[in-house]
């Protein structure tokens, strides 16, 4: 049985893996990440100022020149995860730009209302673009009242076992996403937010080595979050 879950899983990477090439999988992962903080994947302090289009109302102007702060983990803005809570901004989702062309994004990136041709290079608003172009997505797995994943749980923990436990640990416990005395671990941190925790999944995190897992399909990271989210 074991066996047979490595072609499948082979195979769906293989099929997915084939629908985009070798230079737009690089420019997603480091778009994703750009997206989720830019200054932790340029390694520089984010700007003083809130940025000029974040409303005065918002709960969260320390992370204004975050995209992921106005738009949501799921891209969908004030029709998704954010149309409510602490995030809420009343911002849409970027769902007319789904397949859109990479410089008409760049374009917008630039713009007065974003502003982020200051902060960031060509080639990483670029790499953005293209990750909000080819990336968007939906999670009907994740349950938006109990925050529960469906997905297959062994299949996602033989995968977090041979890979995640590497640097999280078998129970999840080896890294600490807060600083001591309070603890988050992966457990923690799925059961809290699976939409984050899909994201840092299918691209990884910024500013560190962890790998992203988009080519192998939703379904692989569904999987793994399965299992993860009842590690204690």
């Amino acid at each position: 049985m074991k066996n047979l879950f490595v072609m499948v899983f082979f195979l769906l990477s293989t099929i997915y893996a084939n629908a985009i090439s070798v230079e737009e999988s690089k420019q997603i992962a480091k778009g994703a990440q750009l997206y989720d903080k830019w200054m932790s994947v340029k390694g520089v302090k984010s700007p003083k100022e809130v940025h000029p289009s974040y409303p005065a109302t918002g709960k969260k102007a320390k992370d204004s020149w975050r995209c992921k702060e106005c738009h949501g983990w799921d891209a969908k803005g004030v029709l998704g995860q954010y149309s409510k809570g602490s995030h809420y901004t009343g911002i849409k989702g970027l769902q007319d730009y789904k397949n859109g062309k990479i410089e008409d994004i760049v374009t917008i990136l630039k713009s007065e209302n974003h502003q982020y041709g200051s902060v960031m290079k060509d080639e990483e608003l670029k790499a953005i673009a293209i990750f909000v172009s080819m990336m968007q997505t939906d999670t009907p797995f994740i349950d938006s009242k109990t925050k529960r994943v469906s997905g297959d749980a062994t299949n996602g923990g033989i995968i977090f076992q041979a890979t995640c436990a590497k640097c999280h640990g078998e129970d999840g416990k080896m890294i600490n996403f807060k600083e001591a005395p309070k603890e988050v671990f992966v457990g923690d941190a799925i059961r809290d937010n699976p939409w984050e925790a899909f994201h840092k999944i299918r691209f990884g995190h910024p500013g560190t080595f962890m790998p992203a897992f988009f080519p192998f399909g939703d379904k692989t990271v569904a999987d793994i979050l399965s299992y993860s989210q009842d590690l204690e």
